[in-house]
């Protein structure tokens, strides 16, 4: 009974990020070409771009089956002079 609530909340969790992955991808930036300034403009396009970088991580995240995970999960918890950047 405890491992099937588990899992359901799992399921919702997954599921809300997956949302906001695909809001965070599909942000725009509102720049107003009367009002705005360059650097406010400039601001705004690269706030934007952030959160489409942010959203398209995530999702690549979200489609990773355990083993990638792990994977990915020992990689960042190696000494530095064994990973590979």
């Amino acid at each position: 009974m405890k491992n099937q609530k588990v899992k359901e909340v799992e399921a919702v969790k997954i599921s809300i990020l997956a949302v906001l992955a695909d809001w965070l991808k599909d942000s725009e930036a509102s720049v107003d070409s009367y009002h705005d300034g360059a650097l406010e403009s400039a601001i705004k396009y690269a706030k934007a771009e952030v959160k489409q970088e942010i959203g398209s991580l995530l999702e690549e995240i979200l489609e990773m089956d355990v083993q990638q995970l792990e994977k990915t999960y020992m990689e960042i918890g190696e000494p530095k002079g064994k990973l590979p950047f």
